[in-house]
């Protein structure tokens, strides 16, 4: 039962530091972008998606292997950087 708990907040410690990181940088990459050509928003939205895709794969790849690597692979910050922007175009 302690296992369980643990790997709980295992995961949950990796999606949360993850999703800060990802948000974060998807902001301040998209504000920078955003004064070069005014379509920023989707294309941090695209890069974000096409460059976690990569971590997608060996996510399921690794998966029967290591656990822990799943996790940060699948919560990793690529996938989360477009979370915010895209409440941002949905809002304006």
């Amino acid at each position: 039962m302690f296992a369980d708990c643990r790997v709980s907040l295992i995961f949950g410690v990796i999606t949360c530091a993850a999703g800060i990181c990802g948000v974060t940088l998807g902001l301040y990459s998209a504000s920078l972008l955003r004064k070069v050509t005014p379509k920023a928003d989707p294309l941090v939205c695209g890069i974000g998606l096409i460059a976690g895709a990569p971590f997608l794969y060996l996510a399921i790849v690794m998966s029967s292997h290591d656990a822990i690597l799943t996790w940060v692979r699948l919560s990793s910050v690529n996938l989360r950087s477009f979370c915010a922007i895209v409440t941002t175009v949905v809002w304006s």
